[in-house]
């Protein structure tokens, strides 16, 4: 099953790498921008990249950090909470696609929606989508979260996995390197 702790944000980026190469997806759609370091890092890896951000504050402070960068044209940040606008993103997607999905609530500098983590509800947008069943690769962040009692309400791993399982059936789940990734079948 792998690693299982809190991983440093220069794998996580190594991974986003890695399935963006593995399967040559050109797009990257992140939940949860917080400080826009991720984009930063990863903004010559793909042609087009959507982040979305609930806090005004980090989305202010993220959009700023990436208009002062070079070559960042291909990088829309939205504000507002993740399954509204990632609705929206859904319209303009017509190839497959890597999502990062780490829209949670994870303290005073984060904001929350009427949920804790709207993991569920991004799922349901992706799955409902007409372009939702295109050869995606799904990640989830902080997996260590899910069913950790400190951490409630997240759902519990069985949950979310069952949860996977009905919406994609055309799928496989690995987790590791706290991670859960979505892959679907090609």
């Amino acid at each position: 099953m792998g690693r299982q702790g809190n991983c440093p944000d220069a794998v996580k980026n190594q991974i986003l790498r890695w399935y963006g190469a593995r399967y040559s997806l050109l797009t990257l759609v992140e939940t949860g921008t917080y400080n826009g370091k991720r984009v930063l890092a990863l903004k010559n890896c793909f042609k087009h990249i959507y982040s979305i951000e609930l806090s005004n504050k980090q989305h202010k402070l993220s959009a700023r950090s990436i208009a002062s960068k070079h070559n960042t044209k291909h990088i829309q940040l939205l504000h507002g909470d993740s399954p509204a606008e990632l609705a929206k993103i859904m319209n303009v997607i017509h190839k497959p696609t890597l999502f990062w999905l780490d829209a949670h609530w994870s303290g005073e500098d984060t904001a929350q929606s009427s949920k804790v983590t709207p993991v569920i509800e991004e799922l349901e947008v992706i799955s409902a989508s007409p372009n939702g069943n295109l050869a995606h690769v799904i990640l989830i962040d902080d997996v260590r979260l899910f069913g950790d009692p400190k951490a409630f309400p997240h759902p519990t791993m069985n949950e979310l996995t069952e949860y996977i399982e009905q919406k994609f059936p055309n799928s496989h789940i690995v987790t590791e390197n706290d991670i859960i990734a979505i892959v679907f079948n090609r």
